[in-house]
């Protein structure tokens, strides 16, 4: 369960979860990780993983998906809420 919802739930505040907030599907391609030949791609990818998870978490987001295709990787998080997109792309990049 993400962090916001627990938060909202053990603070018995589970009535407002369907807020209206405005949000944005936020979709990252990253590079640079050689999933196919770099024996390190797995830490590097926990790494990052983490590393956008802490940085969602601290805006009420999550991570949903991770995608990896044959030309580029890309992670997905459903709800970013737009007045924190700037600081999301901002400490991710």
């Amino acid at each position: 369960m993400p962090h916001g919802i627990w938060e909202h739930e053990t603070a018995g505040l589970g009535a407002f979860l369907t807020e209206l907030r405005r949000v944005v599907a936020l979709f990252l391609r990253f590079g640079g990780i050689d999933f196919d030949s770099d024996d390190s791609a797995g830490t590097r990818r926990d790494a990052l993983i983490r590393h956008v998870q802490a940085v969602l978490a601290d805006t009420g987001g999550s991570l949903l998906q991770l995608i990896v295709g044959d030309k580029s990787a890309y992670l997905c998080s459903p709800a970013v809420q737009v007045k924190r997109l700037p600081q999301v792309a901002q400490v991710i990049c």
